[in-house]
């Protein structure tokens, strides 16, 4: 049984959380509750979305070439055949798995890159007896995965250990919080929003049976169960839960760190990257940041005018003790 801690979350919210756990009958401890959480809503994606495939997603989005960017940035700067380890999401979170960066990585065919080891993190690796430092590598690297801990002192003291004193992390496909906060991306933000509902206007002005058919298709669509509904049945049926968790609660729980726009908030709104490095990787260097991915924005006016994309890929270079 991991042992609970005051680092659990590295907000106020940790309060929030055992008022949730109260009301739905949850007896657990607060690493167990988030853990069954992420269990029954990984379990809900699989039979809502079976063939749903993360990994060619990665692939098909922008961010894959500001993954490779910083991974090929890591290595020649680096310069020497590299042990890689590449933490992956194991039960307990929902963050991507190793398979992903240790495919990318392999793909590279780079002369520095020596071995490709792989670490599954869990709740009871972080936080239990299976917490190791004695393996180190020249090159750690996680891909999706720390916006998904709730305990972000936690895994950024697990990659401390990891790093060689000269070695390096990568932190690739984090949310930015500067693209929520950033007046650059609120205007474009507003001026699509603009656009769309005169695009809406347009069509049912110019096409009313069209706009009419498409409305009375989804009315009368095939009706599916959906993901809360889910969760909160396996939940129910598998852990004793007594009340239901509300959409926004699951996934706030699931996902501690994504900007989601309710008041059920248990984490950072969003990575701010600079701030990782202050506040958890003092003994390291910022030496890239690479963003992209603008979502419903204009991609090309985003970029022409330097503006911060939604996710974001870092490289963080650890300063040898004098």
């Amino acid at each position: 049984m991991p042992v609970e801690s005051s680092e659990l979350l590295d907000t106020s919210s940790r309060q929030l959380v055992l008022e949730t756990m109260a009301r739905v009958g949850a007896r657990l401890s607060i690493y167990e509750f988030f853990s069954v959480v992420v269990s029954a809503h990984q379990q809900a994606q699989n039979s809502v979305m079976p063939d749903h495939d993360m990994h060619n997603q990665f692939k098909r989005s922008d961010s894959y070439d500001g993954f490779l960017e910083v991974l090929k940035f890591a290595l020649i700067d680096l310069g020497r055949p590299c042990s890689v380890l590449v933490i992956g999401a194991g039960t307990g979170y929902a963050g991507c798995s190793s398979d992903y960066a240790q495919e990318v990585i392999r793909g590279l065919n780079s002369t520095h890159v020596e071995t490709v080891e792989s670490l599954e993190l869990t709740p009871e690796i972080l936080h239990g007896s299976r917490f190791s430092k004695s393996s180190t590598y020249d090159l750690v690297v996680s891909h999706s995965l720390a916006h998904f801990v709730p305990s972000l002192s936690s895994f950024f003291a697990h990659v401390r250990a990891r790093v060689k004193g000269d070695g390096t992390f990568v932190m690739g496909h984090e949310f930015n919080a500067e693209f929520w906060t950033h007046p650059g991306i609120a205007q474009l933000r507003r001026s699509y929003q603009r656009r769309k509902r005169l695009q809406k206007i347009v069509r049912k002005a110019t096409s009313p049976a069209a706009y009419l058919r498409r409305i009375k298709a989804t009315i009368g669509g095939t009706v599916f169960r959906s993901m809360p509904e889910v969760v909160n049945a396996i939940l129910r049926d598998q852990h004793g839960f007594k009340d239901q968790l509300t959409p926004s609660e699951i996934f706030a729980l699931v996902d501690p760190h994504l900007p989601n726009g309710s008041m059920y908030h248990v984490g950072l709104n969003g990575m701010d990257a600079i701030g990782i490095q202050h506040t958890y990787l003092p003994e390291f260097r910022l030496t890239k940041l690479h963003t992209s991915e603008y979502p419903g924005l204009d991609r090309q006016a985003a970029i022409k005018r330097k503006l911060p994309g939604r996710i974001f890929h870092a490289v963080y270079q650890r300063t040898p003790r004098q």
